[in-house]
């Protein structure tokens, strides 16, 4: 029997990764569904052969169309969905047995004032499954009932759930599989979220400049670079699989480009407030 619950999918060009994931999550599911930004490497008709929804991101026919906004992209993909029980999924990702039987465990006992946290191991073009590594080893919210009002937070990029009090958080040590691109296609992707921060940033106080950009960035900074090195150190005394230099480097860049970019915007906003208040005062 299938599992009352939506999985909601954000595609673009995503056929290749939905052949991974796609087949295991129609069988298992009611309510499996993509919503596409118009891609143009057949990702709609591919779902359409499986019987799956496609529903689009955006009110046009022009094709390739780039999220964003991905907080309102994913609320607005939440309000297509058929079931109260929701799996946030996305289409690079594949579902192990185990998080299966347990996400059927789950939705059966039906407690909608739980929200549920896995983990999330990166695999690599080798066939590698990565377990230790600071940049993917902590638990991401993955099932929780709409109803229980669960939101995100107002922000375009690298959404934070948002969890109403009154909710228990439960950690699972199932993973979700998440193969991931060769490092290069890995900084693309991360500069192109660095853009959209940028976009976005409206703050001009120095306070934001100081607390925010500078101090949490450059301190996270120094935190994830001791943390990979004690990860290498684990994994070679462990004898597991440790997380490519390559890789790692991309994550650690994008903290600092994160600090570059957005002093820059800061400092952008910074000057058109100054000149503001200039023309305030001679206008009045």
């Amino acid at each position: 029997m299938k599992i009352p619950c939506s999985v909601p999918i954000l595609t673009l060009n995503a056929k290749e990764h939905l052949k991974q994931c796609l087949p295991v999550l129609v069988e298992n599911f009611e309510d499996v569904f993509i919503v596409d930004g118009n891609s143009t490497d057949g990702t709609q008709e591919y779902a359409r052969s499986l019987s799956v929804r496609v529903e689009k991101q955006f009110d046009t026919n022009e094709p390739n169309q780039r999220i964003q906004d991905f907080r309102a992209t994913r609320m607005k993909t939440w309000d297509m969905c058929r079931h109260d029980w929701l799996l946030v999924f996305d289409a690079d990702e594949v579902l192990t047995t185990e998080l299966l039987n347990l996400i059927r465990q789950i939705v059966t006992q039906d407690n909608r004032k739980q929200v549920h946290q896995v983990r999330r191991y990166p695999k690599l073009a080798d066939g590698r499954v990565i377990t230790h590594t600071p940049f993917y080893s902590g638990y991401y919210v993955r099932l929780f009932a709409r109803s229980s009002g669960v939101t995100l937070a107002n922000r375009k990029v690298h959404e934070r759930f948002v969890i109403p009090p009154g909710l228990e958080t439960i950690d699972h040590e199932e993973a979700i599989i998440c193969p991931e691109p060769e490092a290069e296609k890995l900084r693309q992707r991360s500069r192109h979220y660095i853009q959209l921060e940028t976009e976005s940033l409206v703050a001009k106080d120095w306070y934001h400049l100081l607390r925010w950009i500078f101090w949490y960035n450059l301190r996270s900074l120094c935190g994830q670079l001791f943390r990979v090195f004690q990860a290498e150190i684990q994994n070679r005394v462990a004898n597991r699989p440790t997380l490519p230099w390559s890789y790692n480097f991309v994550f650690l860049e994008y903290r600092w480009l994160f600090v570059f970019h957005c002093t820059r915007a800061w400092y952008k906003n910074r000057r058109a407030y100054k000149r503001g208040r200039v023309v305030s005062r001679h206008t009045s």
